[in-house]
Parts: C-alpha cells; structure tokens; sequence
C-alpha cells in the first residue's frame, strides 16, 4: 500500500509539474505570437506606404507624360489647321482634275 500512495503522490507531482510547465510555456508561446503579429503589422504598414509613394510618384509621371502629349497635339492640331486654311485660300492652285 505505501508503494501504491507513493505513486500516486509522485504521479501528482509529475502532473503539477508538466501543467505548470504547459502554462509557462503557451503564455510564452501567446506572447511571441503577440510579437510577429505586431511585427507583420508595423511591415505591412511600410508595405503600404512604400505603395502609396510610388503609387503617386507613377501617377505624377503619367500627368506630366500626359501634358506633353497633350502639347504635342494641341500643336499639330494647330499646324493642320494653318495648313488646312492655306489650303482653302488657293483652292484653284489645288484643283484635282477628272
């Protein structure tokens, strides 16, 4: 019977012993896993604003390729209609016969 209480009372101690361990070890686990999730937060905001930037940067580039070409329209819309009215004004000179 003493070899019986014996094992239990070490058999309890063995128990106290791996759940008291099983706590530490999921309240270290819990706060490290609080850490990346903080650390894949404060990334992902970089992440974002590195996209926003650029995101910006791009759009800054095509306004200005835009108004370039807008320019280079405006001035060959320009040139074809000086050339269209010189083109009206000596209509006889530019007379396709049949």
């Amino acid at each position: 019977m003493a070899l019986s209480k014996k094992i239990d009372d070490e058999t309890g101690k063995l128990s106290k012993k791996i759940d008291d361990e099983t706590g530490r070890l999921s309240k270290k686990i819990d706060d490290e896993t609080g850490k990346l999730y903080r650390k894949i937060d404060d990334e992902t905001g970089k992440l974002y604003q590195k996209i926003d930037d650029e995101t910006g940067r791009l759009s800054k580039k095509i306004d200005d390729e835009t108004g370039k070409l807008s320019k280079k329209i405006d001035a060959i819309s320009v040139d074809l209609a000086e050339h269209r009215a010189d083109t009206e004004k000596h209509r006889a000179a530019y007379k396709v016969s049949e």
